[in-house]
């Protein structure tokens, strides 16, 4: 191996200029090639920090000082390298930043040590970077005056070429914007929407104090009703039993399948736990997210009617609006932080709900909020459960797609038997009772040539964003309100969004309020979904049919049949 003073006899400070100017601009090489760019803007993705870059290597006689200066910037860049081979594509969103913000440390952990080859890889570029900028920092040899000069003339003229070409793109298109097409510029934008958004998040209690639903309960009857909301993580439909899917990932909602109502075309409205779930627990759909700093969540509203409220979640506290919904039940329990340092499982969720079940209060709602198929996917069920082998992941990387889609799908089994023994307790009580599932988001497992893995990508994709959706009823329950179970029926084979979850379930429990939709109520015979919206990475509602979505996706939206809407 050549030592570092064996290389320091080769100092040329010019070709460490051109080495550290690469690796300076190496994403934004990829990303003008990965991202949908016109020919105009990838040269302006390109050409424009290359100028800056330049200009301020040069800045300093030793580039190597530059470098080192520019930290930031490398950190960011690293950064963006892991996305991309996690993505294949997309800019650090602002989403990425704000789960910096609301993931824990047992969460990140699980994620990070999976993640050992984009990392590695990304390291392999930026430390011997970084070692021999610190190496040639201290070196007595500088850049010539006469290369300096050529430079700074240089990196004016692809700056002042760059501001031709921005004044082009502005002509062509009116929607051009340097903080959204330029790396890092956009990811420096992102960052300071992820701080406001952060703020809304500080601000929430004071912002959302004065509101109410005003809410009454419609139902007068005597015996004891229970409403359960199961909200699943990362949990994608095409790999249920139940919509489909070649294997036994279901086999005990399947054996009661004639209980179910299964909504097959159903669609999150954002494709990241901390967006998605506060869409299904409140008023605000995608389309009126920029309001929900302004609301409360739906435990108010059963509160307001007369019903005891309980908030159970095998996750951790996300410093957001779920945290904060949470805190609005009677009850709340959040067992990751009951029994810190051990892995906790969806099914300790029972007992609780069992003591629910069985205690005087007559009206009853109560929200289980599961960590489902969340990623690593081998620690969301027993060692002894695992039915698909190989199922032990080495590491997140197509060469291990079989272990990967095996730990997958057990983990959906072990949601499969979490759903029945939540159903056969509630069945067990023999009251008025309900129960939903919705899972938040779907995910990415390496299915096509594009290699893309997990969710919170700044573009979505089928497999993120089709979503399982269970109803299920119980005898007393339909006796009670006979037409309930047909009129959903019906509805089955609709389009629907997660977010009708939020007005079938007041609807089910005959709870009245202004905010109650019936038109998006899944018990309805005027039911109907109409466009259905996602939320994208700037919180814009956008239309299903015009998001981004390649080809693969189109595909798979035809092969299983779904409303393109």
């Amino acid at each position: 191996m050549v030592s570092l003073e064996k290389i320091k006899t080769y100092n040329k400070q010019e070709l460490l200029f051109c080495f550290f100017l690469f690796t300076l601009i190496l994403p934004n090489i990829i990303l003008s090639f990965t991202e949908p760019y016109s020919i105009l803007s990838s040269w302006i993705n390109i050409l424009l920090p290359l100028g800056v870059y330049g200009f301020l290597i040069n800045l300093k006689c030793k580039p190597g000082i530059s470098f080192l200066l520019l930290s930031p910037i490398i950190f960011i860049n690293a950064f963006q390298l892991i996305i991309l081979s996690l993505f294949g594509e997309s800019i650090i969103a602002v989403d990425m930043f704000l789960n910096l913000f609301s993931t824990d440390m047992d969460e990140a952990s699980e994620l990070l040590g999976n993640l050992l080859l984009p990392i590695l890889g990304t390291l392999a570029v930026y430390i011997p970077a970084i070692v021999i900028a610190c190496f040639f920092a201290r070196s007595e040899k500088t850049l010539p005056m006469r290369w300096r000069r050529f430079n700074r003339i240089a990196s004016l003229s692809l700056i002042i070429l760059s501001a031709v070409f921005i004044f082009l793109s502005k002509k062509k298109d009116n929607t051009y914007q340097i903080k959204k097409e330029v790396f890092p510029v956009n990811v420096f934008h992102n960052m300071k929407l992820a701080a406001k958004r952060v703020n809304e998040l500080r601000n929430y209690k004071k912002t959302s104090e004065s509101f109410v639903y005003n809410a009454k309960a419609t139902h007068t009857l005597s015996a004891k009703e229970v409403y359960v909301l199961v909200i699943g993580e990362t949990s994608r439909a095409c790999q249920w039993q139940l919509y489909g899917y070649e294997r036994e990932t279901t086999p005990l909602l399947s054996a009661i399948k004639d209980e179910l109502i299964v909504f097959k075309d159903n669609m999150t409205q954002a494709n990241t736990t901390y967006k998605s779930v506060p869409t299904i627990l409140s008023p605000a759909s995608a389309q009126e997210f920029s309001d929900l700093h302004k609301m409360k969540g739906i435990c108010t509203a059963f509160k307001e009617a007369g019903f005891h409220t309980a908030f159970i979640s095998t996750q951790a506290k996300s410093h957001g609006y779920i945290e904060f919904f949470s805190q609005e039940a009677d009850e709340s329990y959040f067992l990751r932080l009951k029994y810190p340092g051990r892995r906790i499982m969806d099914h300790e969720m029972l007992p609780y709900l069992d003591r629910l079940l069985h205690s005087e209060k007559q009206k009853i709602l109560i929200i289980l909020h599961s960590y489902g198929s969340h990623f690593n996917y081998q620690d969301r069920y027993e060692k002894e459960e695992a039915i698909f082998k190989p199922d032990k992941v080495e590491s997140t990387s197509r060469k291990y797609l079989t272990q990967l889609r095996n730990a997958y799908d057990n983990a959906i089994r072990s949601t499969d038997r979490f759903l029945y023994d939540v159903i056969d307790h509630i069945r067990q009580m023999n009251g008025v009772s309900a129960m939903i599932y919705v899972s938040d988001h779907g995910e990415d497992i390496y299915d096509d040539d594009r290699n893309r893995f997990l969710h919170s990508s700044p573009t979505a994709s089928y497999y993120q964003i089709h979503v399982p959706l269970l109803l299920w009823l119980s005898d007393e329950y339909k006796k009670t309100f006979e037409d309930i179970a047909e009129i959903a029926m019906r509805n089955e084979t609709k389009p629907t969004s997660s977010h009708d979850v939020f007005h079938t379930l007041l609807d089910l429990a005959g709870v009245e309020t202004s905010y109650k939709k019936t038109s998006r109520s899944l018990i309805r015979t005027d039911y109907e979904a109409g466009v259905r919206y996602y939320l994208n990475d700037y919180n814009e509602a956008v239309p299903i049919p015009e998001l981004d979505l390649k080809k693969e996706d189109r595909q798979m939206f035809a092969k299983k049949g779904l409303a393109w809407q």
